[in-house]
């Protein structure tokens, strides 16, 4: 199997303990600031209503395929979202979103060569 399709599966597997991180933030058995040192890593945050979470989609180098921006409008257009925020490095931030979205975007993302992992924290920027 080639290095991309076995690190897009570990991507895949993670999903699942992340959602659970989410709810424990949700219901309050996890600070702010914890889910914060374990969200950055996987490019998505909380907002400021504690209901609410940020995801920083990263494309390659930089470089977004027409399929990718593509998916991008349909993530945009299937969670009823605002806008598509383009950030200064190099990547794509969806607001709004709820726990389900979230997960579900990085699902698709990671199916689709988008990733989000190291999309923040002390992760280098691109």
């Amino acid at each position: 199997m080639h290095n991309l399709e076995k690190t897009k599966e570990i991507f895949l597997s993670e999903i699942p303990n992340f959602k659970e991180q989410c709810l424990k933030l949700l219901s309050g058995d996890l600070t702010k600031m914890d889910y914060k040192g374990i969200s950055g890593g996987y490019g998505v945050y909380a907002q400021r209503d504690q209901k609410s979470f940020m995801i920083r989609l990263r494309f390659s180098s930089g470089i977004v395929t027409i399929s990718q921006l593509h998916k991008v409008y349909e993530f945009a257009k299937q969670y009823n979202l605002d806008g598509i925020h383009f950030t200064t490095r190099q990547a794509v931030q969806l607001h709004d979103l709820d726990v389900d979205g979230i997960c579900n975007i990085m699902e698709e993302a990671i199916k689709n060569n988008i990733f989000t992992r190291g999309g923040g924290g002390n992760f280098p920027r691109w």
